[in-house]
């Protein structure tokens, strides 16, 4: 009894040193945020976005960020970069045949080799955002030091800044709790909320706002986060027999088990990928100051802000083909049919091998179906509150998806940490898996 006292003690211990760790990581995040980069008039820079305050676009990129790139900070590219090398990566792991062995049967060694070419292509893409930031910055006449020197110390502070993060990131996942990519964008999102709420208020007391209508804003938001959670415990379980065996002289008994299949099977890569394709050509235009020159790239920027039909109808079809495509491409029924027949387990009726296949391959594109309607809904409903009930939102609906998400992970590391003789299998413990973006999927 004394010692399972011992064990428990030392556990809590443990888990305490792992919070404060991430709470300090965290707080070095939020420092970061807020240096600027070398040579940048930060009178203009102020200006610039006051000018832009209500460009979705920049606001979406600004959110991931935390406010570092509202701010250009050395932090200004956040995690961005390195979220598009892993999803380029899932995808190619899953198309490359010599990637898909590697990521198959290459075991532990396979996935160090993959999370090293994530790390390089990181570092590429870094290095063209960070120039096109710069030329971002060059056209809007905020530059106060060569233009050439500049272009240099840009490139190489954003690059670096994202490198940090991504070091960050892995610290937290080792010696914290939770994912430390995920919990850095969500410190990040969360870090608006009381900005967000303060000027809520404040135009509550100048009566531009009612409190009506902030209590209906926080209603919404209790409720969308309920959704959430309902949502992603959300799953449909099949029924799997297995048939008497004969082991030597012994006949073990028929036995059961569940087949979860979740409706949300591809956790938050759609709105991801929906939003970065939509806000890409127009931040890119943005970026070298096309959108001033040509009327017709103006307008077509303008179609593609949130709460226009236009986005609206972009960005739901976007994430229902990528929620078909990615829960096609992640769960592939044919290899979930092979591994129920090599376990001899049976789904009711059914004969094994390809009509299993099938069975389950209906099932998924069933659930898949509702899985992307519940993303899509959760992503867009702030915009259509607002376009069509004028109310101010505190939040983003993929913003709220990853926070929740986010939470629900942690939560359930914890939980799972305090169970007995699970240390091992912890982030950081001898039998811990260096598994990144686990919220996305």
């Amino acid at each position: 009894m004394a010692n399972y006292r011992n064990k428990k003690t030392n556990q809590m211990q443990e888990l305490q040193y792992r919070i404060l760790f991430v709470l300090f990581a965290v707080v070095v995040f939020r420092v970061g945020a807020h240096i600027p980069l070398p040579g940048i008039d930060l009178d203009q820079l102020s200006q610039l976005f006051q000018d832009n305050r209500n460009n979705a676009i920049l606001g979406y990129f600004d959110m991931f960020t935390g406010g570092a790139l509202s701010n250009m900070s050395l932090l200004s590219l956040g995690i961005m970069p390195y979220i598009s090398s892993s999803i380029c990566m899932q995808f190619l792991s899953y198309s490359i045949p010599s990637l898909e062995e590697m990521r198959k049967h290459g075991g532990e060694a396979g996935r160090q080799k993959i999370n090293q070419y994530t790390r390089q292509l990181t570092l590429v893409i870094s290095l063209v955002q960070g120039f096109g930031i710069s030329k971002m910055i060059a056209a809007n006449s905020m530059v106060i030091l060569p233009i050439y020197e500049f272009y240099f110390l840009t490139v190489i502070s954003l690059t670096t800044g994202t490198m940090f993060m991504m070091w960050l990131g892995d610290q937290i996942t080792r010696y914290g709790i939770g994912n430390g990519i995920s919990i850095l964008i969500f410190s990040g999102i969360v870090s608006r909320f009381p900005e967000a709420f303060g000027k809520l208020m404040s135009q509550a007391r100048q009566g531009q706002t009612s409190f009506a209508v902030i209590a209906f804003v926080f209603l919404l938001m209790v409720a969308v986060i309920v959704f959430i959670v309902y949502m992603e415990r959300a799953q449909r379980q099949l029924h799997l027999t297995y048939p008497k065996r004969q082991q030597g002289a012994r006949m073990s008994m028929q036995s059961s088990s569940k087949l979860p299949l979740k409706i949300n099977m591809v956790g938050i890569y759609p709105p991801i990928i929906a939003q970065t394709l939509i806000f890409f050509p127009a931040s890119a235009l943005d970026f070298f100051a096309l959108s001033e020159r040509y009327t017709l790239v103006r307008q077509l920027r303008y179609f593609v802000q949130p709460g226009e039909p236009l986005y609206m109808i972009l960005y739901v079809s976007l994430v229902m083909v990528f929620a078909y495509y990615l829960t096609a491409l992640f769960h592939d029924s044919n290899d979930i049919a092979k591994h129920l027949k090599r376990q001899g387990a049976l789904i009711g009726g059914i004969r094994p091998g390809h009509f299993t296949a099938k069975y389950i391959d209906t099932i998924m594109t069933k659930l898949t179906f509702f899985g992307g309607i519940y993303l899509a809904f959760v992503s867009i409903l702030p915009d259509i509150v607002i376009r069509f009930l004028h109310i101010p939102l505190l939040f983003g609906g993929t913003s709220l998806l990853i926070a929740v998400v986010c939470v629900m992970d942690v939560m359930s590391q914890i939980q799972t940490y305090l169970l007995p003789g699970v240390q091992n299998a912890m982030p950081g413990g001898a039998g811990a898996s260096n598994n990144k973006l686990k919220l996305l999927r």
